[in-house]
């Protein structure tokens, strides 16, 4: 069932000049030729393989995409140890993925998970310590990341297991943080756009 943000976006694909069409058209080839790479595909959204997406998530994706590619979205990854759930179940992972999470850094999490209020599968929040992150600086010619550490992050942050809509990431990430489970990975992605002055570069280092 459509969305309010697959209704935006859809929305503003309405307005593509012929150059930015011809350009998400051909984003969209790539995501159904899996050109991307998959982890990074599934941490800014998943679909059911048997419904299958048009321009809207393309043009949703590329722009989430772009934003990571320029460091303006940083990411972290969490080594939880297993797989989500589906929907129905995953409420019965939540003291195992709460351990989890854990042993990185102090972490609340929402009393259930799976289908809660909000539109969100649940919430994350970090009360303590400081949360890193890496930031991607690629151009043509190369790609480094710099280690990102912020500093005060209290606020909940959005939860989003298995399934989820590119444009909704899109809109969520405009709004805060968003954390991404994605089915088939063993690691929890926390992605963020922050203002500068809730940061602090610690140093740069390539990726092997």
């Amino acid at each position: 069932m459509p969305t309010v943000y697959d209704a935006a976006v859809r929305h503003a694909t309405e307005n593509l000049t012929g150059e930015q069409y011809e350009l998400y058209a051909e984003t969209l080839r790539k995501l159904r030729t899996d050109y991307y790479d998959r982890t990074l595909v599934d941490m800014i959204f998943q679909v059911d393989h048997r419904v299958g997406y048009g321009l809207e998530t393309a043009y949703a994706f590329a722009n989430v995409f772009a934003q990571i590619l320029s460091g303006k979205i940083l990411t972290a990854k969490i080594q939880i140890g297993f797989l989500p759930m589906s929907d129905k179940y995953v409420g019965d992972q939540r003291a195992a993925l709460l351990e989890a999470m854990n042993e990185m850094l102090p972490t609340e999490l929402s009393e259930h998970l799976g289908g809660v209020p909000q539109d969100e599968d649940g919430w994350i929040r970090f009360p303590a310590g400081e949360v890193e992150f890496a930031r991607t600086l690629a151009s043509r010619k190369a790609q480094r990341m710099q280690r990102v550490v912020m500093h005060g992050f209290v606020e909940r942050i959005p939860l989003e297991i298995g399934t989820t809509s590119a444009a909704k990431t899109m809109y969520q990430l405009q709004r805060g943080p968003l954390a991404r489970w994605p089915y088939g990975s063993k690691d929890l992605f926390v992605m963020y756009a922050p203002d500068e002055q809730d940061e602090t570069t610690v140093d740069s280092v390539s990726p092997t």
